[in-house]
Order: structure tokens, then sequence, then C-alpha cells
């Protein structure tokens, strides 16, 4: 479990730099920790109260299902920001 937690941070420190503007940059990867921290915690009530419920394991497995599928398609909208064309020349970072 601290394998993929590091791997999730790792990912949080990695992409967000990129993705957000020099001027928001430390907003944006403040929030993506602090939503990742809040979820952290709130997760494992969450799936108790699921358990305790007639049927709640299928519906915890679909709900969670659903939320990995979610998040699967959000990280294939995001952009590839390493190689940019600005004012007529190319960065590479």
């Amino acid at each position: 479990m601290n394998l993929l937690d590091m791997m999730g941070y790792s990912a949080i420190y990695t992409i967000n730099p990129e993705s957000y503007p020099t001027d928001i940059r430390n907003l944006g990867v403040s929030l993506a920790n602090s939503f990742g921290k809040m979820s952290a915690i709130i997760s494992p009530a969450f799936t108790g109260v699921l358990m305790t419920i007639n049927g709640g394991f299928q519906i915890a497995i679909t709900l969670f299902a659903i939320l990995f599928a979610v998040t699967g398609l959000a990280a294939l909208l995001l952009k590839e920001t390493r190689v940019q064309k600005k004012e007529g020349s190319l960065i590479i970072r």
C-alpha cells in the first residue's frame, strides 16, 4: 500500500508542475495534494459504512471500479507539455 501511495505522490509532483502555468503552479499542486489527503481520510470510513449494509460489497466494488475508470479517463485527457513551441522557438524541458 505504501508503494502505491508513493507512486501516487510521485505522479502528483511530476505531472502537476507541468500542467499548470507558473503563476498558479503551487496552488494546483497543493489542491491536488489536499484532495488526495482528504480522500485518503474519507475513503476507509465510507467503505466501512458500505460494508455494513446488505449487498454493500457489490456496491463498493462497483463504485470503486467506476471511480478508477473515471480517473483513468481523466489521466488520458492530460496533455503532454514536455516539448512546447513558444514564441516561434522550440522549448525542451
